[in-house]
């Protein structure tokens, strides 16, 4: 269990950084379908709901690179979740992927697996940070411009996938007509 938080410290220091590689190549790898791009938007709608309702609870904590929380959230999402962000991150990464139709039929089912991977690592160096007791407990709900603010690099990010994944889609569907 030591080395799993020794690997979710170091992860957890760099997860804005290490996911980039693979979203370059899937958005690059892109063809959009349908369906997929159907099912894909509605998961990424709701994985972008659930990081904003969390935000609203836990405020720019959920920025920090710090070692460990200076309260416990109780409130919105973290009253039924321990880790609601990680839960939308999935749920959007998910609804990404979808969009994208990157990876032919594969891809949707082994990347739950790959972001179960990420964050079970993570989640464990996180709770060996966390004292059992004394650590204050909040359940306020921070302002919705608050929330929008602090989620300001998330939606840029992904209108920037979006944008990679349509393009590239729309290319290589050409180029294959053009043959």
């Amino acid at each position: 269990m030591a080395r799993l938080a020794v690997l979710g410290g170091f992860l957890f220091t760099h997860r804005d950084v290490l996911p980039v590689p693979l979203a370059i190549a899937v958005a690059l790898s892109s063809r959009i379908r349908g369906g997929r791009r159907v099912a894909g938007a509605l998961l990424v709608l709701i994985g972008l709901a659930i990081r904003l309702w969390a935000v609203l609870y836990i405020g720019g904590e959920s920025r920090s690179r710090g070692e460990g929380p200076a309260f416990r959230t109780i409130g919105g999402p973290y009253a039924y979740f321990r880790h609601p962000l990680y839960l939308a991150n999935a749920v959007l990464s998910e609804g990404l992927v979808l969009f994208s139709g990157a990876g032919k039929r594969w891809l949707p089912f082994v990347f739950p697996v790959l972001a179960f991977l990420f964050y079970a690592p993570i989640v464990a160096w996180e709770q060996g940070g966390v004292p059992r007791r004394g650590i204050p407990v909040r359940a306020n709900r921070f302002g919705v411009r608050t929330a929008l603010r602090s989620e300001r690099r998330t939606y840029q990010s992904v209108f920037a996938f979006l944008v990679v994944s349509v393009v590239s889609s729309f290319v290589r569907n050409n180029l294959r007509r053009n043959r």
